[in-house]
């Protein structure tokens, strides 16, 4: 849902494997605006459902769907996949720092095209550590960088997914933030290592 409309470098992220989809689901990014939803599909699928079939509250809606088409347009005529493509060595290397100096609690990092994660995890384990990727996201709210909330089956992941407009120099202003942002949450919780590493690696019930 999130991988789509040019986010990873390429219009749809399953360009980047080699996959010829029977489905693709389409969410946030079909409008980037005003909720909308869409299936596309093989005719061979899709023609087995008559028109009215399927149905949503998130389908059809005449005003939704003019956001699409104009975010559509927008994602062409500006080149905005192409842009993602070419800021992804800009964000890959600035997570990558981010986690050479703390290796011990970044476990992770992953970027691809304008989308990365940071994956924190409690020290001297691989266990996941969502305190510390909140209390990232956190100081940079502080320091006027909005963030979404960490994502992941435990929300241990520090989610970096910028505008697609958005300029190089900007991006590196932003990852200057999270270094930042990141070394201070790291001093903060550093007494809790020891903690962490006697915490289960599973829903931290006592062993």
């Amino acid at each position: 849902m999130q991988a789509g409309f040019g986010r990873t470098g390429k219009f749809w992220a399953f360009e980047h494997y080699d996959v010829v989809p029977d489905l693709i689901c389409c969410g946030k990014g079909i409008s980037s605006s005003l909720p909308l939803s869409a299936v596309i599909g093989r005719a061979e699928i899709m023609d087995q459902f008559p028109p009215g079939s399927m149905t949503s509250t998130h389908t059809g809606n005449p005003v939704c769907c003019a956001a699409a088409l104009a975010n559509l347009k927008k994602l062409i005529r500006d080149n905005l996949t192409e842009n993602a493509a070419k800021l992804e060595p800009v964000l890959a290397a600035g997570l990558t720092r981010i986690q050479s100096r703390h290796p011990a609690v970044i476990g992770h990092v992953s970027a691809r095209g304008l989308v990365g994660g940071l994956q924190t995890i409690k020290v001297g384990t691989k266990a996941p550590w969502h305190d510390l990727a909140h209390r990232i996201v956190e100081r940079c709210f502080h320091k006027g960088l909005l963030m979404f909330c960490p994502v992941g089956a435990w929300g241990q992941t520090v989610k970096i997914a910028p505008p697609l407009t958005i300029p190089r120099e900007a991006l590196e202003e932003g990852l200057a933030v999270l270094d930042e942002a990141t070394d201070e949450a790291v001093a903060e919780m550093g007494g809790l290592g020891e903690l962490a590493r006697k915490e289960p690696a599973t829903n931290g019930a006592p062993g």
